[in-house]
């Protein structure tokens, strides 16, 4: 049966008024597609992101323990013998009074401590945590035997178990 409105000529009978389940399911999966299509650049962004603001942490803390480190002289009267490592003066962090005193200072429990040995209480610094190392080098055309008036101070962050930055500085008894 055909009924004429004006121009527009309509039929009418059944299943013809709207979608059918098949179509509605085809529709469906190109509008999920099309969704997780638009939403992955900004997931992919965010995590970038995050990592990015990891790693400026990491620099940020890194830099100030090697600050704090090369406060210090390579050698001082107070402390004459050659070990790396504090020595009995230096009973903490605070009192370190040279730079080989760091050797095998780390932070292992994953937290950030400020020179006075307390947590850093920053939730942007949560799972982070710094190992110093100091060796005595040696470079070519330096006098023999003088094997103790240059170090090397390596700083390390790390994020979980994974080293994020190294901060590596040469320092010698005459800084």
């Amino acid at each position: 049966m055909r009924t004429h409105e004006g121009n527009v000529s309509r039929r009418r009978g059944p299943g013809l008024g709207g979608f059918t389940l098949a179509e509605a399911l085809v529709a469906s999966l190109v509008l999920a597609i099309v969704a997780a299509s638009a939403t992955l650049p900004l997931v992919a962004g965010e995590q970038q992101r995050q990592e990015a603001d990891k790693l400026k942490y990491a620099v940020q803390i890194g830099q100030a323990l090697m600050a704090e480190v090369l406060a210090r002289p390579l050698a001082t009267a107070a402390v004459s013998d050659k070990v790396l490592g504090p020595s009995g003066l230096e009973t903490s962090r605070k009192s370190y009074l040279n730079v080989d005193a760091f050797h095998g200072y780390q932070e292992s429990d994953g937290v950030v401590k400020s020179y006075d040995g307390n947590a850093i209480a920053d939730s942007s610094v949560e799972g982070f945590w710094r190992r110093v190392s100091v060796q005595y080098v040696t470079f070519s055309g330096q006098v023999a035997g003088d094997i103790y008036s240059l170090a090397l101070v390596q700083v390390d962050v790390y994020h979980g178990s994974t080293r994020l930055v190294r901060f590596s500085r040469v320092v010698s008894v005459a800084e």
